[in-house]
């Protein structure tokens, strides 16, 4: 057997190469402001205002029945709902929708 020369053995791919173009750079990427941000900076004005200004326990009890998903059933928890989720800070309101609460949901 003979032996072919080790010029021979390289793929004949390698002759037919043709050079790539070069590639164009990436564009910089911007830096992205958080979507929080841009939705504060569009709703500024009602961004902090309170609109749940509640004359009575029966305003807010109107407003957790219309709530939408599921309520807490431990008291510690329900008053930490009721001061984030409807904005009230009456302790005494607090009281009583609790006790409303329980005999509602048969807690």
């Amino acid at each position: 057997m003979k032996k072919e020369p080790e010029d021979q053995k390289k793929r004949k791919a390698d002759e037919d190469v043709k050079e790539s173009p070069a590639k164009k750079p990436k564009p910089e990427k911007k830096e992205k402001k958080s979507k929080f941000y841009i939705y504060k900076r569009l709703n500024y004005r009602n961004y902090n205002s309170d609109n749940r200004n509640y004359e009575s326990v029966d305003d807010v009890k109107k407003a957790i029945v219309a709530n939408p998903g599921g309520k807490p059933k431990v008291k510690p928890k329900f008053s930490n709902w009721v001061k984030n989720t409807m904005k009230c800070q009456n302790e005494e309101w607090i009281e009583q929708l609790w006790d409303w609460h329980k005999a509602e949901n048969k807690l």
